[in-house]
C-alpha cells in the first residue's frame, strides 16, 4: 500500500507539473466558496487520476476527497484522504509550494502518510511505529524534528482562512501574537508541506484553523513519527474530524508556548 501510494502521489505530481508549464487560462482557474478559494482543471485531473486509482486497486476502501466529499469523514475501516492539489492558489500563480497530500486511515487512525512536493521531487511518507522518510533521487532519508526550544529560536508558519474578508476568526490575532514572539512566521499556501517541513526539522511548529482532513491527516502522522507532537489549537488530541491542529518539534516549552500565545491572543480578540 506505501509503495501504491508513493507512485500514486508522483503520478499526479507529474501530471501538475505538465499542467503548469503548459500555463493555465483563465477558463481553467474558478472560484468555489469565496474568491480567494480556487479550484482548478488541474485539482480535478489530479483527484481523478487518485481517486480511479485507489478504486480500482482497493475497491472495498473508501475515498475522502477535496474535490468531491464533504462534511466530516466517514466512520469507516479503510479511508483515504485525498487533496489531489494542496495549494491551489501558489500552483496558479505559478508559486513552486504546492503538494500532492494522501493518507489512509484505518478504524479513525492515522496509518500511512504520502505528502509529495512535485516542485522539489521530494516525498514524504510515514507509516505509524515506522518512522518518517524523504524520498528524494530514489533513496529514502530519515526525517527528525528540530531542536529548538523556546519561542525566540523558532521559525514557525501558518495560513489563513479562505473567508478571512468576512469572518473575524481569521488567525490575525494570533499571527500577529506569535510574530512578535518568534524568530519568525511564515504563511507558506501549503498545509501540507509546513506539516512536512515540521517533520524534516525545517520548521520548529506549524498552526492553522479552518482546515480539513484531507489537509492535516497526513502531516499529523509525518510529525509523530519524525518525534514531534500534534494537537489541536486547544492542546486537546487531534482527530481527524478536529477543524484545526498544531504540529510542533515536541518540545515540551515550545508546544506549551504557542498554545498558551494563541489562547491569550483569542481572550484578547474576545474582550475587544
Amino acid at each position: 500500500m506505501r509503495e501504491f501510494a508513493i507512485d500514486l502521489a508522483e503520478q499526479a505530481g507529474r501530471l501538475l507539473l505538465g499542467y503548469q508549464s503548459s500555463g493555465l487560462s483563465a477558463d481553467q482557474v474558478r472560484t468555489k466558496a469565496s474568491p480567494a478559494d480556487l479550484v482548478t482543471e488541474a485539482d480535478l485531473a489530479s483527484d481523478s487520476l487518485i481517486l480511479g486509482a485507489i478504486h480500482a486497486r482497493f475497491p472495498g476502501h473508501t475515498l475522502f476527497s477535496e474535490e468531491s466529499s464533504s462534511g466530516d469523514p466517514p466512520d469507516v475501516e479503510w479511508l483515504w484522504l485525498v487533496d489531489p492539489l494542496d495549494g491551489t492558489t501558489n500552483f496558479a500563480h505559478r508559486l513552486p509550494i504546492f503538494a500532492v497530500n494522501l493518507a489512509v486511515a484505518r478504524l479513525g487512525e492515522v496509518v500511512l502518510a504520502v505528502t509529495h512536493d512535485p516542485s522539489a521531487g521530494h516525498t514524504y511518507w510515514a507509516e505509524g511505529g515506522s518512522g518518517a522518510w524523504v524520498r528524494a533521487k530514489f533513496r529514502d532519508h530519515p526525517l527528525q524534528v528540530s531542536t529548538a526550544d523556546s519561542l525566540r529560536r523558532s521559525l514557525l508558519a501558518t495560513g489563513f482562512p479562505y473567508d478571512r474578508a468576512t469572518n473575524p476568526d481569521d488567525n490575525v490575532a494570533e499571527f500577529a501574537a506569535l510574530d512578535r514572539r518568534c524568530q519568525a512566521v511564515r504563511r507558506l499556501g501549503s498545509s501540507a508541506l509546513a506539516a512536512a517541513w515540521v517533520a524534516e526539522g525545517i520548521l520548529d511548529g506549524y498552526w492553522e484553523a479552518g482546515i480539513k482532513p484531507w489537509d492535516t491527516a497526513a502531516g499529523s502522522l509525518l510529525v509523530r513519527e519524525a518525534g514531534g507532537t500534534v494537537t489541536d489549537c486547544r492542546g486537546e488530541p487531534w482527530q481527524l474530524a478536529s477543524r484545526n491542529i498544531l504540529v510542533s518539534n515536541g518540545r515540551p516549552a515550545l508546544h506549551r508556548a504557542i498554545l498558551e500565545t494563541i489562547a491569550e491572543a483569542r481572550r484578547q480578540l474576545d474582550r475587544a
